[in-house]
């Protein structure tokens, strides 16, 4: 039986109800022509045992948790989402054995309590946090993950952040290398020029 968890969550934006109507048009629109999933496939696959946790931040619909499966990961996988269709739209595929339906730093803050995961992952996720949750997040990731972490940090036009149902928050390399804690280090690192970056971060031994 899959599980979610729906821990009391102020954070979660009332915009989002654009998602809870649109899953659907959000599997739809994702673009074939993207080599970032292509990326991550490969970073996971160098990077992550096959049996270890991994918790998808902002799941969406489902793209981390399929690059994963196609790279040979058979560990437990956990989904988050501020949108509880995305969520049910995910779980449904087979990425995900369970779900936390609430905001990433309150979803780490729980999975610190249980023990802790592996790895963390984020694909096209980070944009929806501005600059001082960025950092948090980062931080409670720190104190969470045993291995480390896999996310992408997109190039947001000035057209697609107008566009946005809801806030959304481009952010820089330097800037997320200055926020990281001392103890992760930057491992690996790939771009598309005006898409995105995709770092690999691990703890510092």
């Amino acid at each position: 039986m899959m599980k979610i968890v729906s821990p009391s969550d102020p954070r979660i934006p009332l915009g989002v109800a654009h998602y809870y109507r649109n899953a659907q048009a959000y599997e739809d629109q994702k673009n074939p022509g993207n080599p970032l999933p292509d990326f991550f496939c490969k970073a996971a696959r160098q990077a992550i045992r096959p049996t270890e946790t991994v918790f998808d931040m902002g799941c969406g619909a489902g793209l981390a948790g399929e690059m994963l499966v196609k790279a040979g990961h058979r560990g437990l996988r956990i989904a988050n989402d501020v949108s509880l269709d995305m969520i049910a739209h995910s779980l449904a595929k087979g990425y995900y054995s369970e779900a936390y339906h609430c905001n990433a730093i309150r979803a780490v803050e729980e999975l610190k309590l249980v023990g802790g995961i592996d790895w963390a992952v984020a694909l096209s996720m980070s944009g929806y946090l501005d600059s001082e949750d960025l950092k948090e997040l980062l931080y409670r990731l720190y104190e969470t993950c045993r291995r480390g972490v896999i996310m992408s940090f997109e190039a947001l036009t000035p057209e697609q952040i107008t566009a946005s149902m809801v806030p959304v928050y481009p952010h820089t390399y330097d800037e997320v290398v200055a926020t990281l804690p001392k103890g992760w280090k930057v491992e690996t690192m790939a771009g598309v020029r005006g898409i995105a970056v995709l770092l690999c971060l691990s703890r510092k031994t």
